[in-house]
């Protein structure tokens, strides 16, 4: 059988309410950043912003997405992408660092041989 105890506190009116308000904000913030997360995964941008995002001049985002080496999508004559996608297509242009090659080509060599 376990015990609970309980323990009184005596506080002013102002000490309670700071408490509270402290409680609420703390209860808010954390609310507002996962919010603010799930948004930027599924947060849509134009050409424009798709431009700006990359850096790159907005000729160039055509020619990725005529080309078909950008992901995109097309409603109503006007062309989206996900932020989400942009990020991975940046990644995916990582250049292996020369420790990562030699590292590669260790674990190659290392392999039995098929005969």
């Amino acid at each position: 059988m376990s015990k609970t105890f309980m323990e009184i506190i005596i506080t002013t009116s102002i000490e309670l309410s700071r408490i509270v308000q402290n409680a609420i904000r703390t209860v808010l913030t954390e609310h507002s950043s996962k919010n603010s997360e799930s948004s930027t995964i599924n947060e849509f941008l134009s050409i424009n912003e798709a431009a700006n995002f990359l850096k790159i001049p907005k000729a160039s985002l055509y020619q990725l997405t005529s080309k078909r080496e950008i992901s995109f999508m097309k409603r109503s004559r006007r062309i989206f992408f996900k932020k989400s996608d942009l990020e991975l297509w940046l990644e995916g242009g990582r250049k292996k660092t020369r420790s990562e090659m030699e590292q590669e080509a260790l674990s190659e060599l290392s392999k039995p041989k098929r005969k």
